[in-house]
């Protein structure tokens, strides 16, 4: 297969048919082989019944569901199940920006080895806000310059330099992603970027701090920092 897509999904039983609903006409349209991986994570919503009647009606969708661990164990779970395919691409499913840019993505793919779509707006707490900035400066500081958004919406990563990154990131780390991008900076890896806009007519979420995240933030600049010295 060409494409492994990875999407966690956690209490979105308002967006998930559409987001999954639209990335298939894209996957058509583009004559992408691909596997859609859909990782439950304890959702207590809808999401799960949502998603059981999704998989007849699209094919090539694999839905695993587990007890809630939080996003980033999620990732894992789905960058693992990934390794078959040549190209993983991540997307939160929110869906709160929209999929235009992953076009130019993947007809740009050939020449990079992560593509990435920076946030041109963002929705969020000035604290989650602070907290994201804080991470790339961080990054920036530590492993080079290049990213102006260390916790991009969706990222296309060329397979065989995402299972290297893994090899150094634990299972259960809280913000994998940012582990990921900053050893693709620090490897002086190929990297292309370029722009992702808010979904028209999408329901907004403001991101919001919460204790948890707050923990999983600190727990992140740590990784961050003791990352430097693993790679």
């Amino acid at each position: 297969m060409d494409l492994a897509i990875v999407i966690p999904v956690y209490n979105e039983e308002e967006n998930i048919q559409v987001l999954l609903d639209d990335f298939y006409k894209i996957l058509v349209e583009e004559g992408i082989n691909y596997t859609i991986f859909v990782i439950n994570d304890g959702s207590s919503d809808g999401s799960l019944q949502k998603l059981e009647s999704l998989v007849p009606s699209i094919p090539n969708l694999q839905l695993l569901s587990k007890n809630n661990s939080g996003h980033g164990p999620s990732l894992m779970k789905g960058y693992k199940l990934a390794f078959a395919h040549q190209w993983v691409f991540q997307f939160d499913s929110d869906y709160q920006y929209s999929l235009s840019a992953f076009r130019e993505l993947w007809g740009k793919r050939e020449g990079y080895d992560l593509l990435i779509a920076e946030r041109k707006a963002r929705i969020a707490s000035w604290s989650r806000y602070g907290i994201t900035m804080l991470l790339t400066y961080l990054t920036r500081l530590l492993y080079g310059k290049g990213i102006h958004d260390i916790n991009v919406p969706y990222r296309l990563i060329r397979t065989s330099k995402l299972k290297a990154a893994l090899s150094y990131i634990h299972p259960n780390s809280f913000a994998p992603n940012t582990l990921i991008t900053a050893y693709f900076i620090k490897k002086r890896l190929r990297i292309f970027s370029t722009i992702s806009e808010l979904r028209q007519g999408g329901s907004i979420k403001q991101s919001k701090m919460t204790a948890s995240i707050f923990k999983g933030c600190i727990r992140s600049i740590l990784d961050l920092m003791t990352f430097r010295f693993k790679i």
